[in-house]
């Protein structure tokens, strides 16, 4: 029996260490047919298999448990606030802070103070260029949050733009700002809400802005569908007592909105009925070319229309091209003020098309309004000639114009009246030379300049 036990006990460690070695079962039989006696026991091994069913390798359902990945799927909702905050990864400025004494050295700086900035804020930027490719900024001011601060741009030319600065001021002071290499198509990514647009400011309020250039390097194509928009190169809309003074452009705007106000420097001005608004030294040398969809557009090189303001030694020197009706002109496509005054204006580019085509006015038709010492030399066309002139398109109520010259080449008519008018001294001249020279003695601020006739300050 002893014995027995014995061999029982040798079968069983030979059997674990077969086992350990990783080898088969097959060796096991070989073992219980030296002793034929023991196989019963041997078959009694099997009855350990349980601990080898144990292999508890039923932990592998442990592993696949559900419960440990959860908590791998749970870190996705973790993992979501940096997704929400990717766009501010984005913007170019993410942790930067505001400059505390309002100094800006830097773009990212800059896209910070526009997006975040205290709306009543006095900024200087010390830098003479800043490129903001890449930066998404906000539009300083809202509705109704409007920036009512000083911004001084200190001379600085801001490259890369890709909406407006400001997005609405009132009481707010802008200066001394260059825009270059900066191409913006906006088609459809207008705020529904917003339906006035200005790369500098969209909608101003008792707002002054003066020193503002904007290169040839700059392109414009702006669209919003919906009647009465703003399309400006420098300011959309604006209303209350405002100045602006040496706005400059040189920019290539287009737009093929429905009915639109649209300059490369101001868009629509309504003025102040005080007529202390103020549009001076103002110049275009650039192309306009609206092609809206639908009728009645106000197209203007320096005012797409203008209302109770004073518009005083401006000048457009560029292409100007409206193939869908409105009104259309070199300096103002549509005056439209009870108090409107424009004063030593000059067109020296060429304007094409519109329903009222004019040199200085494309149409106007309010009764005060008056216009004096102005100067055509730019070819001034139209499919309607019955209402384009070198001057003024049509002058239809009792408005008062006197004092203003063109060249015998530029249009055919000088003015069309179709309302009772009191008009003085227009005349066509023989040339450039003739009419500076014409204008010069009753008090125009005119030059020769080389072959370039130029609005003295």
């Amino acid at each position: 029996m002893k014995k027995a036990i014995v061999i029982f006990l040798a079968l069983t460690v030979c059997l674990c260490l077969v086992s350990a070695c990783g080898k088969t079962e097959e060796p096991a039989p070989s073992s219980p047919a030296s002793n034929p006696a023991d196989a019963a026991p041997a078959e009694e091994t099997p009855a350990e298999e349980p601990a080898e069913e144990a292999p508890v390798e039923e932990p592998a359902p442990a592993e696949e448990t559900p419960a440990e990945e959860t908590p791998a799927e749970e870190p996705a909702p973790a993992e979501e606030p940096p997704a929400e905050e990717t766009p501010a990864s984005d913007t170019g400025f993410e942790g930067v802070a505001l400059p505390a004494d309002g100094v800006i050295h830097t773009a990212a700086e800059l896209g910070k103070v526009l997006t975040d900035g205290d709306v009543a804020g006095s900024y200087k930027v010390d830098a003479a260029e800043l490129d903001m490719t890449g930066i998404r900024y906000g539009s300083l001011g809202r509705e109704d949050a409007p920036f009512t601060g000083t911004f001084d741009f200190g001379g600085c030319t801001l490259k890369g733009l890709y909406q407006p600065l400001f997005l609405y001021t009132s009481g707010a002071e802008i200066s001394n700002l260059k825009i270059a290499d900066t191409k913006i198509v906006n088609d459809d990514e207008i705020p529904e809400d917003m339906i006035r647009w200005g790369l500098v400011v969209s909608d101003a309020t008792d707002t002054k802005i003066s020193d503002v250039d904007v290169a040839d390097t700059v392109d414009l194509n702006v669209c919003i569908w919906s009647s009465d928009a703003c399309v400006g190169g420098i300011v959309g809309h604006a209303g209350g007592d405002c100045e602006f003074v040496r706005l400059t452009s040189a920019a290539k705007v287009t737009t093929e909105c429905m009915k639109v106000f649209v300059s490369p420097i101001i868009a629509w001005f309504e003025g102040y009925t005080t007529m202390t608004s103020v549009v001076q030294d103002c110049v275009f040398t650039g192309t306009l070319d609206d092609t809206a969809v639908g009728n009645d557009s106000k197209v203007g090189g320096i005012l797409g229309a203008v209302g109770n303001a004073t518009v005083s030694g401006c000048a457009n020197y560029g292409t100007i091209t409206s193939t869908d009706g409105g009104q259309n002109a070199g300096v103002v496509g549509w005056a439209c003020g009870d108090g409107y005054l424009i004063e030593n204006c000059l067109n020296a580019g060429t304007v094409t098309g519109g329903s009222f085509t004019g040199g200085i006015i494309g149409y106007s038709n309010r009764a005060g309004g008056e216009l004096s010492l102005c100067l055509n030399v730019g070819a001034v066309s139209a499919d309607n000639p019955a209402n384009t002139g070198a001057i003024g398109g049509l002058i239809k109520n009792s408005e008062t114009w006197s004092y203003s010259y063109w060249t015998e080449d530029s249009c055919e008519a000088g003015y069309n009246n179709i309302g009772s008018a009191s008009i003085t001294e227009f005349a066509a001249c023989a040339n450039a030379e003739a009419a500076v020279k014409e204008i010069s003695t009753v008090g125009g601020k005119f030059a020769m300049d080389g072959g370039k006739v130029v609005v003295q300050p």
